[in-house]
């Protein structure tokens, strides 16, 4: 839900694309952390339609 508000803001913003880091990109990555990270960063980017960008290490989407 919270990405979605975000996506809503940042096109109503202009933006033209949103991006996601990984799980493991993120301060709190840890190996106690790593599962629920991976599925909350990772696969909800997936799942929303995001696309991975090998140059950056990010999941990005377009909003165009």
């Amino acid at each position: 839900m919270l990405l979605t508000i975000l996506m809503d803001w940042a096109k109503n913003a202009g933006f033209k694309t949103v991006k996601i880091i990984q799980a493991k990109s993120s301060h709190w990555y840890s190996s106690a952390r790593h599962d629920s990270l991976f599925m909350k960063y990772d696969v909800t980017a997936r799942r929303s339609g995001f696309k991975f960008n090998q140059a950056d290490e990010t999941y990005v989407r377009s909003l165009v």
